[in-house]
């Protein structure tokens, strides 16, 4: 009874179905058989009718198990070993690397490869590594080399239990009303805008980034990193402003070029590896330095101001230099007449450019200068009353 009941349910199902799907075929049933009628989708009629004996259908998922088992003697990786080599960066990346770098960029996979992930356990290394990464790296020397792996292993790691447990975002398809404040999205989309306007009639501010440093491989790439972050500052500033500059970066190379437009993204920046000598006239430009003698009393907006992209570690009078021997006018803010007689007068890149945010609006040097740090502050006698107090002690 058992093998029989089987078979009628074999038989009794897809007539169901078949009724189901074509009412005008002629279907004969036992009498004493009752067709249940129930709403199947006609897509599904192929595969209950090709339905098996629940005994075939254990068989043939077992066999599978079988065939799907990996045996014993594979060899299976572990995760929690170190791999054996870095991810590697672009082909791009390493034609743009001269020869010191080149060889330091192969010391560091061949102590990885035959020597580290060897010797040590607890080797962590990111999944992907990105140019931006490798050049990073490269800015350290070799016995840096697995602690920075280590922070961009951690740094990963963390992204990646963010991006996990990140709520879902609300619909953003919402009416905005005029009591409400614009959301991230919107306020980007205006700075954009913004930026837009200030390349047709905004002022114009150059940098220019034709200077190379002359230095070991590892400072070479610290320099480039901080430029890159300050640089960085000044464009998402810039289009934060009420009045933006319009950002022009001159003699560029293929090297700073990706490095700029990874840092504006969206932004619109102009990009050239013209000089600004066959851009702009002479009369009109003015090269901000620290080191020039004359000193800049009163905002102009028509003039073009130029900032050397040199990070303030560099003491050497670099941008006074190269303003003289191109006949251009070269000033310095007048720190020293409103602060006092201050340590030191050289400012990052991206303070220089919200001093001149600040005086551009305002015209007033006092709130300009706002943006000098403050450790920068400390004048000739506090310093000597501070030695004073520290003999007295």
């Amino acid at each position: 009874m058992s093998v029989l009941g089987v078979g009628l349910r074999r038989i009794v199902r897809p007539v169901s179905v078949m009724r189901r799907c074509w009412s005008g075929a002629k279907i004969v049933c036992p009498s004493r058989y009752t067709v249940k009628r129930t709403h199947v989708p006609s897509s599904l009629c192929r595969h209950l009718c090709d339905q098996r004996s629940p005994e075939h259908l254990e068989v043939m998922t077992n066999e599978e198990q079988e065939e799907s088992c990996p045996t014993e003697q594979e060899d299976v990786e572990d995760p929690e070993k170190p791999p054996k080599s870095l991810p590697l960066p672009s082909q791009e990346f390493l034609d743009l690397l001269n020869d010191r770098q080149l060889d330091h960029y192969k010391t560091i996979l061949d102590k990885y490869e035959n020597f580290w992930r060897i010797k040590f356990d607890d080797v962590k290394v990111p999944s992907v590594l990105k140019d931006s990464n490798w050049r990073f790296i490269l800015g350290f020397g070799t016995s840096k080399t697995l602690q920075v792996l280590r922070m961009l292993h951690s740094r990963e790691a963390k992204k990646k239990l963010k991006r996990e447990t990140k709520p879902k975002e609300k619909n953003q398809n919402v009416i905005m009303h005029s009591h409400t404040l614009p959301n991230k999205s919107s306020q980007k989309a205006y700075d954009i805008l913004k930026t837009y306007k200030a390349m047709e009639y905004g002022q114009q501010l150059v940098f220019d980034l034709g200077f190379k440093i002359d230095a070991e491989v590892t400072h070479i790439f610290r320099e480039e990193r901080r430029i890159k972050k300050q640089i960085n500052q000044i464009i998402h500033d810039n289009a934060r402003q009420r009045f933006p500059f319009h950002l022009v970066f001159c003699n560029v190379n293929e090297q700073t070029r990706s490095m700029l437009e990874e840092a504006a993204g969206d932004i619109p920046i102009t990009i050239t590896d013209q000089c600004y000598l066959s851009m702009f006239s002479r009369k009109d430009l003015v090269y901000l330095s620290p080191d020039a003698a004359t000193e800049l009393e009163t905002y102009n907006h028509n003039c073009v101001y130029l900032v050397g992209c040199i990070t303030d570690l560099e003491t050497k009078p670099l941008t006074k230099s190269k303003a003289q021997k191109q006949g251009l006018k070269h000033m310095s803010f007048p720190i020293r007449r409103y602060l006092g007689n201050i340590k030191s007068r050289i400012l990052t890149l991206d303070q220089v450019a919200n001093v001149l945010h600040d005086l551009k609006d305002t015209g007033d040097w006092m709130t300009a200068l706002k943006h000098v740090p403050k450790r920068f502050r400390q004048t000739e006698n506090n310093s000597s009353s501070m030695k004073k107090k520290k003999k007295m002690i």
